[in-house]
């Protein structure tokens, strides 16, 4: 009995880490997303540039951020 509630007790500490871990990285996505959206409206980076930075295609980058190629 106080194995399996230890046992969940690490499993729910696992969880909770794991999940701060994913709503950071997600902020972090968002950040860069941000931030190239914002260096392509300056006309820093062309939306070429931004989608390579991104690590997908223009397209995606199209779909995702709303930005739309010249």
């Amino acid at each position: 009995m106080m194995s399996e509630l230890f046992d969940e007790q690490a499993q729910r500490e696992q969880y909770e880490i794991a999940h701060d871990k994913e709503i950071m990285e997600q902020g972090k996505t968002t950040g860069i997303l941000e931030t190239l959206v914002g260096l392509v409206k300056k006309g820093i980076l062309t939306i070429v540039q931004a989608a390579d930075e991104a690590k997908m295609s223009v397209s995606e980058f199209e779909a995702l951020t709303g930005v739309r190629k010249a």
